[in-house]
């Protein structure tokens, strides 16, 4: 635990950015290359036949990689609502799905980076068994996760610190965003794919110009909920993919018991969880869609119960690209989620800071003030 400051006003923002905040920043970077790099490895695979014929499709992963097969539901929602779409975590498809329903239309789709983990794995053996056709979204075409699939989207992300898989969650988000996009494309011909790569730089480059602003109330909603014990996110349905990921980060780079939460929830847990004054509720956004009127209702009743709440927000999508919000509304949460570990002086459990770029943040930055 650092040594605490008579006020907050004394904490400097600079010795608390480690090495994923500079993850958070290189997502600027990171975007338009891995659009690229993804759009070239459809254009390998498009032609498959059950890109024109895919009824029912799973998607599957394991931890982030599962939250994003959740945060790829908006796109293909919005470019092929007449398909059947799930996501399901590696140990429901492995054990204990019905898959009565499945047949030699669906496509059932797997998330892994590095294609090793063993409960997706098996989860795919077990949908080849029944007589589903299976993709592989990874990076790497050796990986027994390619090896066993019928169809491999490789991704070929770009290289660069990836602790606590933020860039890989943002990498394949806007995969299976673009997946969604080629799909649709390969039923009429459309020219779907391509014009989604504008909508995304445009989107880019909004998040872009907000990031500054959106990074230092990160860090002052860190500093003003120092002593909190308890952290909800809450977020609306089409935004709980988000809520899910920022969830995760706080376990891992804070350790702070924390959940996430819809309108309902959070309402839910107003009445009846204890010692809201420990407790900070993080509202995760993207624009005038979002909070839904059920969620600021709810969020309204969360700080009138006693708890600290904040609204973190990014930057809405283009105009008619509005399934693109889960690929940018969990930032600014998840750069609180970063001022949380380094403000308490908690250290990322999976380490990852370079010394000789960013402060580590187990060094007290009252010692570096001094």
């Amino acid at each position: 635990m650092y040594e605490r400051l008579d006020s907050i006003a004394y904490y400097n923002k600079f010795y608390f950015q480690d090495s994923f905040h500079a993850q958070c920043v290189s997502l600027d970077e990171l975007c338009m290359e891995q659009y690229r790099r993804s759009r070239e490895a459809l254009l390998k695979i498009w032609e498959h036949p059950i890109f024109k014929e895919c009824d029912h499709i799973i998607f599957c992963g394991c931890g982030d990689s599962y939250v994003a097969a959740k945060a790829a539901r908006n796109a293909f929602e919005y470019y092929l609502p007449g398909i059947r779409f799930e996501a399901a975590e590696g140990i429901e498809l492995s054990r204990h799905y019905d898959f009565s329903g499945a047949g030699k239309r669906c496509l059932a789709v797997f998330i892994s980076y590095s294609g090793t983990s063993l409960r997706t794995l098996e989860a795919m053996q077990k949908c080849r068994a029944k007589g589903v056709l299976t993709m592989a979204v990874t990076v790497k075409e050796e990986a027994p996760l390619a090896k066993e699939a019928d169809i491999v989207f490789l991704t070929n992300n770009p290289p660069g610190d990836n602790n606590a898989g933020l860039r890989t969650y943002f990498s394949n988000v806007l995969s299976c965003t673009m997946l969604a996009a080629a799909m649709a494309d390969a039923r009429d011909g459309g020219s779907r794919l391509e014009a989604l790569g504008p909508a995304v730089d445009a989107y880019r480059q909004s998040v872009a110009e907000a990031f500054a602003a959106m990074d230092d109330k990160a860090f002052r909603c860190a500093l003003k909920s120092m002593d909190t014990e308890f952290i909800e996110i809450a977020a609306d349905p089409a935004l709980e993919s988000c809520a899910d990921f920022v969830q995760a980060k706080v376990a891992e780079l804070s350790g702070d018991p924390c959940e996430a939460v819809n309108a309902e929830g959070l309402a839910f847990l107003c009445r009846y969880r204890k010692a809201p004054e420990r407790i900070t509720t993080i509202a995760v956004s993207a624009g005038k869609e979002f909070p839904s009127k059920e969620l600021k209702a709810a969020l309204a009743e969360a700080e009138k119960s006693g708890r600290t709440v904040h609204l973190l927000d990014a930057p809405m999508p283009p105009e008619g690209f509005g399934f693109l919000a889960p690929l940018y509304a969990w930032l600014p949460a998840s750069l609180y989620a970063g001022f949380r570990h380094t403000t308490i002086g908690e250290p990322m459990f999976r380490g990852g800071f370079d010394p000789d770029i960013f402060i580590p943040t187990y060094f007290s930055p009252v010692e570096l003030m001094k």
